[in-house]
């Protein structure tokens, strides 16, 4: 059994969680969008799955995000990203992916934070 750290308690860090947890993995969810899953969790997770989170962060923050993403790591960290603009925006008209960047900008930060904590990590683009 792992213990699984979930970043994003949307549609699919949910569902994500529901499958691991089902399947007998210890999982902790956090999103601060929920008020039901907004605690940051404590302590260091097996796998460290981020999903539909990245591009919704604005870029003076995504270094903070991803050093802490490695930090709850110890054995790998997974994530997805979309590199285009949300369909979505809020409602004085920005944009819901404040952070739109090539795939290769996120896997050049992901790749610095792994050669440093020596965690591996997958990251995904958003279709």
């Amino acid at each position: 059994m792992a213990n699984i750290a979930v970043i994003g308690a949307g549609f699919v860090g949910l569902s994500t969680a529901w499958h691991l947890m089902r399947d007998g993995h210890a999982v902790t969810l956090y999103d601060p969008a929920f008020r039901r899953d907004d605690i940051l969790p404590a302590g260091k997770f097996d796998m460290v799955i981020c999903s539909d989170v990245l591009e919704h962060v604005p870029e003076d923050e995504v270094d903070q995000l991803i050093e802490r993403l490695f930090g709850y790591g110890r054995l790998i960290i997974w994530a997805s990203v979309c590199c285009r603009l949300a369909k979505k925006t809020f409602a004085d008209g920005t944009n819901m992916h404040v952070t739109v960047q090539p795939y290769e900008w996120w896997e050049r930060k992901f790749a610095a934070y792994s050669e440093a904590t020596r965690i591996p990590f997958v990251l995904v683009e958003t279709p």
